[in-house]
């Protein structure tokens, strides 16, 4: 029984070492992001610039083209159809789409809408690396939604989360905006 005793005390006392007291230093490692917040980007007559770059959270006309890939501009916001549908339209899309104002540019983006809710966009920075490409090269647009972003410009990738926190549009012409809030991942 002494033996038994000796025996239970010491299984005992190892597993109470192995255990943690919840004072532990465990912590997850943070997600560095960059936040830009209302970007406005217009559609193709707007004042606004109709090109966005992602990771840099700047707005760009035409005019400022020759620089778009040095830049990485890998977004542009049209009003597109017969009703004006506000849409992310990848740069080597907008030919295809019929518009105008077309850019010589190395970008590729991929477009999704998202399930996230814009409390879950606040806290996304995980979120974001995970983000994987879709087929679409077009979005149409919606206040109060989120949309992943997928991108390539001069050999770089980008990933970043866009929210649409106001959108201003009519049905009978091409002069519209979006204002967007941009996370990526630093």
């Amino acid at each position: 029984m002494k033996k038994f005793a000796i025996y239970a005390f010491a299984l005992f006392a190892s597993a109470t070492t192995l255990t943690s007291c919840g004072d532990d230093d465990e912590t997850t490692p943070k997600v560095a992001t960059n936040l830009y917040t209302a970007k406005i980007v217009g559609a193709q007559t707007a004042t606004a610039g109709s090109f966005l770059s992602t990771s840099k959270g700047e707005v760009y006309l035409t005019s400022d083209s020759a620089n778009f890939t040095a830049n990485k501009v890998d977004v542009s916001f049209a009003q597109i159809g017969g009703d004006f549908t506000p849409t992310f339209i990848s740069l080597d899309s907008r030919a295809g789409k019929g518009l105008t104002k077309v850019v010589t540019n190395t970008a590729t983006t991929y477009f999704r809408e998202s399930t996230l809710t814009k409390a879950q966009f606040d806290t996304a920075a995980a979120y974001i690396k995970g983000i994987t490409s879709s087929a679409s090269k077009t979005q149409s647009v919606a206040q109060g939604k989120v949309y992943e972003v997928v991108s390539s410009v001069g050999g770089t990738t980008t990933k970043a989360l866009l929210y649409v926190s106001n959108l201003t549009t009519t049905s009978s012409n091409t002069t519209g905006s979006v204002t967007v809030d941009v996370k990526t991942v630093k």
